[in-house]
């Protein structure tokens, strides 16, 4: 015989409002004041993200098209409208992405804290879209380019600005509000972006 556990709604519906809320506590929110036209926005890949977004001067309807940087494939796909690839693996879900908006203003989002990241990042030869993250903030260059030999670095508001020398010392992020954004990176050979310190690092040893 067959026995089937049934639960107490009130209890179903607890449980589910702490899973939501649990999952809530791992997003990341970014707060970016962009252009009209085009910007370049961290994690910004996920149609979900896109449909549902509302906080800040920039709403769902603001958001024209999406689309992203496929460097194995020097080539752009769209992402939004009228999708041309999914959005689906590591390697897009924690890249940057060129947003296209009718507006500019405050725009507000979350992205899931597993795809806000730059630490391990692998990076192809030539130009990738790398996103502008919490543990690359502060940090100068060399402290996360890993074995990456970068070349060029550019920004990207109503126009290019390009840099090409003294890279190591330079630190791209150090405002609040530079969390989110996204730059490209020219480099020399596949390689793999890396934070410098964490668990690499240990205290002097006490004297004896």
């Amino acid at each position: 015989m067959n026995k089937k556990i049934v639960l107490p709604i009130a209890f179903v519906i607890i449980l589910a409002s702490a899973v939501f809320v649990m999952a809530d506590n791992f997003n990341i929110h970014y707060k970016i004041y962009s252009d009209e036209g085009w910007n370049i926005l961290q994690g910004f890949g996920a149609y979900s993200l896109i449909s549902n977004f509302v906080s800040g001067d920039v709403t769902n309807t603001d958001v024209l098209a999406v689309y992203a940087y496929l460097p194995d494939k020097n080539k752009y796909a769209r992402v939004y409208p009228n999708p041309e690839i999914k959005v689906d693996d590591e390697e897009l879900l924690n890249s940057a992405f060129w947003v296209y908006l009718k507006k500019g203003g405050w725009i507000e989002y979350d992205v899931e804290e597993e795809w806000a990241h730059t630490d391990n990042k692998q990076l192809k030869s030539g130009w990738n879209f790398v996103g502008i993250t919490k543990d690359i903030y502060r940090l100068q260059v060399k402290d996360w380019k890993g074995t990456c030999n970068i070349e060029k670095i550019a920004g990207y508001q109503r126009g290019w600005d390009m840099i090409d020398s003294n890279i190591d010392d330079l630190m791209l992020a150090d405002q609040e509000q530079d969390l989110g954004r996204g730059m490209i990176v020219k480099i020399t050979n596949d390689c793999t972006l890396k934070i410098s310190g964490g668990s690499g690092v240990t205290p002097p040893q006490i004297p004896y």
